[in-house]
């Protein structure tokens, strides 16, 4: 199952013009004046004897010319990815017959620079080659919003910013103003801002901040499905989050080598008890085996 997190990354795009032109303007090189048309579209990229499946699809007018974006939510590097995204690109452009491009959103800075990289894909002595560039939203690209005003004028950006940067030191802060802004509209529409919010942030203590600020609120959740049992999940997930994040924590202190495999392993990790066996041999271990033995 994929994790509420994830989701919210690529699904807080659909059917919101204005979040998509603000957000496309955040990315050095990028020229785009508006998006007109924005509308969801098969993700299922599978073509024989190759499988691809896409977080979100979406048909877009940009600037007057009809394209199509695959969305993908990105939380740690995947090596898999480098050769998805290239043939992402190649699958929609053939199949609709229109410019297609992949963006990729992630709240990591350290992977925000990995996606920025451009994909080879070239047979050595021959003159012929693929170079895949994506469309990369971050940390480190998106502008942090933490006025109140601000805040208020566009909300659909402002809660995008405030789950990409849900790792930052200030996002105490930047959850308080925001709690704030909400409280000033609509509670129907504050309710599902609060909702992808709530769904979006990783980090336990921006989870468990947010959490004590909507208990002094009475938004009905009910109305969202997958966000009904949000305190009880926040706090699983809050806890086991924690646990890893310790874990890693334990073995970059002790200069213990983990791959990118190893790191996700952990970070995915929601089992308790395996949790804490890795952390019991995170202070000993000396290699990334002697860890998951």
């Amino acid at each position: 199952m994929v994790k509420a997190p994830h989701e919210i990354l690529h699904q807080i795009f659909r059917d919101d013009r204005s979040l998509t032109t603000a957000a496309l303007r955040c990315v050095v090189g990028v020229a785009v004046q508006e998006v007109t048309l924005l509308k969801e579209t098969s993700n299922d990229a599978t073509s024989l004897p190759l499988e691809s499946r896409i977080d979100s699809t979406l048909e877009a007018v940009i600037d007057g010319i009809r394209c199509t974006l695959a969305v993908e939510a990105q939380s740690e590097i995947d090596p898999d990815k480098e050769e998805d995204w290239p043939y992402q690109i190649t699958y929609l452009h053939a199949k609709y017959r229109r410019p297609a491009a992949v963006l990729v959103v992630t709240n990591r800075v350290r992977v925000a620079e990995w996606a920025r990289r451009t994909f080879v894909i070239k047979v050595p002595g021959l003159p012929s080659e693929v170079r895949t560039n994506l469309v990369v939203l971050g940390p480190d690209n998106v502008p942090l919003t933490r006025d109140l005003q601000q805040m208020k004028t566009n909300l659909d950006f402002s809660t995008f910013s405030t789950i990409v940067h849900g790792r930052s030191l200030h996002v105490a802060d930047i959850l308080e103003t925001l709690e704030r802004a909400l409280s000033e509209i609509d509670p129907a529409v504050a309710a599902g801002h609060a909702a992808m919010i709530t769904a979006g942030l990783v980090h336990p203590k921006a989870k468990e901040k947010w959490s004590d600020l909507m208990e002094a609120q009475n938004y009905d959740f009910e109305a969202y499905g997958v966000f009904a049992d949000w305190k009880a999940q926040g706090k699983a997930e809050g806890k086991a989050e924690g646990k890893a994040e310790v874990i890693l924590h334990i073995l970059e202190t002790r200069g213990v080598p983990l791959s990118d495999v190893g790191r996700q392993r952990v970070l995915s990790c929601t089992d308790n008890e395996q949790l804490l066996a890795w952390s019991t041999r995170a202070i000993t271990a000396t290699t990334e085996d002697e860890l998951f033995a």
